[in-house]
């Protein structure tokens, strides 16, 4: 029996443990119990999906391409090939950026002295994660694990092992099954890759590189009704759509250059006049800025600037405590680090509302107003097991009660909420940086989905 500490908003187990999380100066940590919502949660055996997870990963189906004889170190591949290393790239991006794999390794397998080990193929991956106590820590391993199976066939995955669990993609049925190998896998992931895959041939790979790598909601006229900016970070063009009230892109208001590089765009009334701001944010030097805009999406006059952080994963707004103005939250994927800042009318950050730990791995935070009262509420997704949790925020920034929790499946890059009619309620619209797709739902009183307005494809 394992017993580790869950922060799975979808589950509605979150640890919150304290850690103050200046945006400046983040990690430095005290010791007040900021913890809500929190429950402890004891995990026995091995590695299980969820049944909607599982459901998924047992329609999947890759033939396995075994490793070539053991030869001696002359029939290795001389290190990861190149789709080996995009993954590798990618995983440690979404889920564990202070954690990077590694997999290379010129030997006999293990199981079969007359193979070449899969390692010394170039095509396998081990994808580290510290244990709690001696035991695997599935609250970060789960999800990605999860996600690998229920994306096997179009990334080309043929094997996963975690946590005494193996899971093989050639299989008929039953892909998931007890592993009793002579390493537990409780402190890595191990993944295969086909030869396909590692040489980037599989649809995960050669889809079309993400027309837009950010999407924000802002009211930029003040009528009630949000736009939405599409940004390319490979060319800093940031185009801006009026939307229609069924989810669909409207009139083309413009295309603004803002330059490339950066990594979150955030909407923000900071002045309380019910147009938006728009701050922007570059992880790799911690910059950050807010402007006002016009009502074609424009940039204005430049507000306060700072040097924050590096490495902030996600950065939203949202009006918690119904004032009009908006607050700024923080997150941070790797170690779960999260504050939420008042913001002044010039875009200068004020005092930390509230700063703590709320658990690894979330890739998408979303804000919206859903229960139409004028308070935002805060969602989480993590694209590895499709959950999504959506809590009530308080006055001072903590997270409420959760109000919604539910799964939409794997592999969005990103969600965002956005009021399309002008009626103080917002929609929910997900969207695949790796197909193009998005889609718009109407959304319920609690942030649970509802009907399907409108799906697009923003591929070029």
């Amino acid at each position: 029996m394992k017993t580790i500490v869950s922060h799975c908003l979808l589950l509605s187990v979150v640890s919150l443990s304290a850690c103050a999380t200046d945006p400046g100066d983040p990690g430095d940590g005290d010791d007040a119990d900021l913890s809500v919502d929190t429950v402890e949660r004891t995990v026995t055996g091995r590695w299980l999906m969820p049944a909607t997870v599982l459901a998924v990963a047992e329609q999947q189906f890759v033939a396995y391409d075994e490793p070539p004889p053991w030869t001696g170190t002359s029939g290795c591949a001389g290190g990861l090939l190149a789709g080996t290393k995009e993954l590798s790239k990618y995983l440690a991006d979404t889920y564990l950026p202070a954690q990077p794999p590694g997999g290379y390794a010129c030997r006999q397998n293990t199981a079969n002295a007359a193979q070449t080990s899969v390692h010394g193929t170039g095509r396998a991956i081990d994808f580290f994660i510290p244990t709690i106590g001696g035991d695997a820590d599935n609250t970060k391993g789960d999800a990605i694990a999860n996600w690998l199976t229920t994306n096997a066939e179009r990334v080309g995955i043929q094997l996963v092992i975690w946590d005494h669990s193996v899971w093989q993609a050639s299989l008929s049925s039953n892909k998931l099954r007890a592993y009793g190998g002579p390493n537990p896998h409780v402190d890595h992931i191990h993944l295969e890759l086909t030869k396909q895959a590692a040489a980037r041939q599989t649809p995960w790979f050669t889809a079309p590189s993400p027309v837009w790598t950010s999407i924000v909601s802002a009211d930029l006229d003040g009528d009630g009704n949000d736009e939405l900016g599409f940004y390319r970070g490979t060319t800093g063009a940031f185009s801006w759509y009026a939307m229609t009230a069924d989810g669909a892109l409207g009139r083309h208001l413009g295309i603004t250059t803002i330059g490339t590089g950066w990594s979150q765009i955030v909407s923000a009334d900071v002045n309380g006049d019910g147009i938006d701001e728009l701050g922007f944010y570059r992880a790799s030097d911690g910059a950050f800025k807010f402007y006002h805009t016009t009502p074609t999406g424009a940039l204005g006059t430049p507000l306060a600037g700072a040097t924050l952080a590096k490495g902030w994963t996600q950065i939203v707004a949202g009006d918690f405590d119904g004032d009009g103005r908006d607050e700024v939250v923080f997150y941070r994927a790797g170690d779960g680090a999260f504050g939420v800042y008042g913001v002044t009318a010039t875009g200068a950050l004020g005092p930390a509302l509230n700063s703590q730990v709320i658990g690894t791995g979330w890739t998408s935070l979303f804000v919206g107003d859903f229960d139409g009262n004028g308070n935002d509420e805060l969602g989480f997704y993590q694209a590895g097991n499709g959950g999504i949790g959506v809590y009530d925020m308080t006055a001072d920034g903590k997270l409420g009660t959760r109000v919604a929790g539910y799964a939409v499946g794997t592999g969005w890059g990103e969600v965002v909420a956005s009021d399309l009619a002008g009626d103080g309620h917002d929609e929910i619209a997900f969207y695949a940086d790796k197909t193009g797709a998005f889609v718009f739902y109407t959304a319920t009183t609690t942030g649970q989905l509802d009907s399907n307005l409108n799906a697009m494809d923003l591929r070029p």
